[in-house]
Protein backbone atom coordinates (compact mmCIF):
# COMPACT_ATOMS: atom_id res chain seq x y z
CA UNK A 1 0.00 0.00 0.00
CA UNK A 2 1.06 3.43 -1.05
CA UNK A 3 0.63 6.49 1.25
CA UNK A 4 -1.34 9.89 0.17
CA UNK A 5 2.16 12.11 -0.14
CA UNK A 6 0.51 14.98 1.43
CA UNK A 7 -2.14 13.37 4.37
CA UNK A 8 -0.28 10.40 4.96
CA UNK A 9 -3.63 8.27 4.09
CA UNK A 10 -3.38 4.65 2.40
CA UNK A 11 -4.61 4.53 -0.96
CA UNK A 12 -5.35 1.76 -2.99
CA UNK A 13 -4.09 0.34 -5.74
CA UNK A 14 -6.30 1.81 -8.28
CA UNK A 15 -5.84 5.52 -6.96
CA UNK A 16 -1.94 5.20 -6.30
CA UNK A 17 -0.99 7.67 -10.09
CA UNK A 18 -0.02 10.53 -8.78
CA UNK A 19 0.39 9.39 -5.06
CA UNK A 20 -2.59 11.45 -3.79
CA UNK A 21 -5.83 11.04 -2.46
CA UNK A 22 -8.83 12.10 -4.08
CA UNK A 23 -9.46 14.59 -0.60
CA UNK A 24 -6.01 15.88 -1.00
CA UNK A 25 -6.38 16.23 -5.22
CA UNK A 26 -9.34 18.26 -4.75
CA UNK A 27 -7.75 20.89 -2.49
CA UNK A 28 -4.52 21.32 -4.63
CA UNK A 29 -6.55 21.21 -8.45
CA UNK A 30 -8.87 24.18 -9.24
CA UNK A 31 -11.20 23.10 -12.24
CA UNK A 32 -12.74 26.08 -12.81
CA UNK A 33 -9.83 28.39 -12.96
CA UNK A 34 -10.27 29.25 -16.83
CA UNK A 35 -13.37 29.98 -16.64
CA UNK A 36 -14.44 33.74 -16.57
CA UNK A 37 -17.17 34.35 -14.01
CA UNK A 38 -18.36 37.10 -15.16
CA UNK A 39 -19.58 37.97 -18.49
CA UNK A 40 -22.46 39.70 -20.65
CA UNK A 41 -25.39 39.17 -22.56
CA UNK A 42 -27.57 41.61 -24.48
CA UNK A 43 -31.39 41.85 -24.67
CA UNK A 44 -33.45 43.88 -26.42
CA UNK A 45 -35.62 46.36 -24.37
CA UNK A 46 -38.27 46.67 -27.35
CA UNK A 47 -38.91 42.92 -28.56
CA UNK A 48 -37.46 41.27 -25.40
CA UNK A 49 -35.13 38.84 -27.94
CA UNK A 50 -31.99 37.65 -26.64
CA UNK A 51 -28.86 38.08 -29.10
CA UNK A 52 -26.85 34.96 -29.89
CA UNK A 53 -23.76 35.06 -30.19
CA UNK A 54 -23.68 34.41 -33.93
CA UNK A 55 -25.41 37.43 -34.28
CA UNK A 56 -29.20 36.39 -34.67
CA UNK A 57 -31.88 37.17 -32.55
CA UNK A 58 -34.01 34.62 -30.57
CA UNK A 59 -37.18 34.59 -28.00
CA UNK A 60 -36.17 33.13 -25.02
CA UNK A 61 -38.30 32.72 -21.54
CA UNK A 62 -36.51 33.61 -18.20
CA UNK A 63 -34.99 30.45 -17.22
CA UNK A 64 -35.53 28.17 -20.17
CA UNK A 65 -33.42 26.38 -22.03
CA UNK A 66 -32.79 28.93 -24.85
CA UNK A 67 -31.65 30.86 -22.88
CA UNK A 68 -29.25 28.79 -20.88
CA UNK A 69 -28.05 27.84 -24.03
CA UNK A 70 -27.34 31.36 -25.12
CA UNK A 71 -26.14 31.99 -21.78
CA UNK A 72 -23.25 29.23 -21.89
CA UNK A 73 -22.33 30.55 -25.58
CA UNK A 74 -20.80 33.00 -23.59
CA UNK A 75 -19.33 31.96 -21.02
CA UNK A 76 -15.60 32.08 -21.65
CA UNK A 77 -12.96 29.10 -20.92
CA UNK A 78 -14.54 26.03 -21.05
CA UNK A 79 -12.93 23.78 -23.83
CA UNK A 80 -11.88 20.38 -24.88
CA UNK A 81 -10.21 19.93 -21.62
CA UNK A 82 -12.62 21.41 -19.19
CA UNK A 83 -16.23 19.26 -19.40
CA UNK A 84 -19.44 20.64 -18.88
CA UNK A 85 -21.40 18.16 -16.92
CA UNK A 86 -24.73 19.92 -15.75
CA UNK A 87 -25.88 23.77 -15.82
CA UNK A 88 -28.25 25.75 -14.07
CA UNK A 89 -29.79 28.90 -13.10
CA UNK A 90 -29.61 30.49 -9.67
CA UNK A 91 -32.11 32.20 -8.19
CA UNK A 92 -31.80 36.07 -8.55
CA UNK A 93 -34.65 38.93 -7.84
CA UNK A 94 -37.06 38.88 -10.67
CA UNK A 95 -35.86 42.57 -11.50
CA UNK A 96 -32.54 41.70 -11.47
CA UNK A 97 -30.01 42.76 -14.31
CA UNK A 98 -28.08 39.61 -13.53
CA UNK A 99 -28.07 35.94 -14.24
CA UNK A 100 -26.41 33.46 -12.38
CA UNK A 101 -25.70 30.07 -13.88
CA UNK A 102 -24.55 27.27 -11.78
CA UNK A 103 -21.64 25.22 -13.67
CA UNK A 104 -20.75 21.40 -12.47
CA UNK A 105 -17.25 20.86 -14.31
CA UNK A 106 -15.39 18.27 -14.59
CA UNK A 107 -11.35 17.55 -15.57
CA UNK A 108 -8.95 14.71 -15.55
CA UNK A 109 -6.08 15.79 -13.89
CA UNK A 110 -4.47 12.98 -13.74
CA UNK A 111 -4.49 9.60 -16.18
CA UNK A 112 -7.64 8.27 -14.81
CA UNK A 113 -8.10 10.70 -12.20
CA UNK A 114 -10.98 12.67 -12.90
CA UNK A 115 -12.17 15.80 -10.72
CA UNK A 116 -15.62 17.57 -10.61
CA UNK A 117 -16.01 21.46 -9.29
CA UNK A 118 -18.93 22.93 -8.81
CA UNK A 119 -18.61 27.59 -10.72
CA UNK A 120 -20.93 30.10 -9.93
CA UNK A 121 -21.10 32.68 -13.18
CA UNK A 122 -22.66 35.79 -13.33
CA UNK A 123 -23.69 37.65 -16.57
CA UNK A 124 -25.05 40.86 -16.55
CA UNK A 125 -28.08 40.88 -18.74
CA UNK A 126 -27.66 44.30 -20.87
CA UNK A 127 -30.61 45.80 -21.98
CA UNK A 128 -30.48 48.18 -25.54
CA UNK A 129 -33.39 49.56 -26.97
CA UNK A 130 -33.81 48.33 -30.45
CA UNK A 131 -31.53 46.26 -32.13
CA UNK A 132 -29.57 49.36 -34.05
CA UNK A 133 -27.85 49.96 -30.25
CA UNK A 134 -26.53 46.36 -30.28
CA UNK A 135 -25.43 47.01 -33.66
CA UNK A 136 -23.49 50.43 -33.06
CA UNK A 137 -21.76 48.65 -29.45
CA UNK A 138 -20.37 45.14 -30.98
CA UNK A 139 -19.52 46.90 -34.38
CA UNK A 140 -20.53 43.34 -35.88
CA UNK A 141 -22.52 44.94 -39.03
CA UNK A 142 -21.97 47.66 -41.54
CA UNK A 143 -24.99 47.16 -43.06
CA UNK A 144 -28.40 48.77 -42.43
CA UNK A 145 -29.36 47.97 -39.01
CA UNK A 146 -32.51 46.14 -38.55
CA UNK A 147 -35.37 47.26 -35.95
CA UNK A 148 -37.77 45.99 -33.63
CA UNK A 149 -40.88 44.29 -35.64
Amino acid sequence: MVKCCLCGVQLSAAVQTGARCVQCLRKEVDVGASVHRRGQVHRCNTCQRWLRPNGGWTVADPESRELLGICLKNVKGIGRELQLVTASFLWTEPHSKELKLKLELQQEVITGVVVRQAVVVELGAQALVGHFSVFTILNSSTHNPRYCD
